[in-house]
């Protein structure tokens, strides 16, 4: 259905709507581990606490967040090759979305390997007691 004559376009704000209120409702049961991403409680924070913390965001936005958003974005880009197969354009759209998708994920993953290399570099690992940056543990 389609609305020839809506000035205001309130449609396509309701439609923006009911899309970041799905987000939202997606990722509402990811939302108590953000309480996790903070490792040291109250003001006895360490420095490692601080290279612990920001590889716990790496970590979730990595595979919380973003590996779930590209498998549907995956999915949706199937479905509008597969299904979409008598118009030339959803074929487009399809291809389009699953490349963007793809360079999205190698972009992300080679930067979370450049952060690993930094923390390789000034010495994370070192600091810790352990051999490996991304499994960082204070005491």
């Amino acid at each position: 259905m389609k609305i020839e004559n809506d000035p205001t376009g309130s449609h396509k704000r309701q439609a923006k709507l009911k899309i970041a209120l799905l987000f939202l409702t997606l990722l509402l049961p990811i939302s108590h581990t953000f309480a996790a991403l903070v490792p040291c409680a109250g003001g006895a924070c360490t420095l490692c606490d601080f290279f612990a913390m920001v590889n716990n965001i790496l970590k979730f936005i990595l595979l919380d967040i973003v590996l779930p958003v590209s498998a549907f974005l995956i999915v949706v880009a199937g479905f509008l090759m597969i299904f979409g197969a008598e118009s030339p354009e959803n074929i487009d759209r399809g291809k389009k979305i699953l490349f963007t998708v793809i360079v999205g994920l190698i972009i992300c993953f080679t930067a979370y390997l450049i952060v690993g290399l930094f923390f390789q570099v000034i010495g994370v690992a070192g600091w810790t007691g352990l051999t490996s940056w991304f499994d960082i543990k204070c005491n």
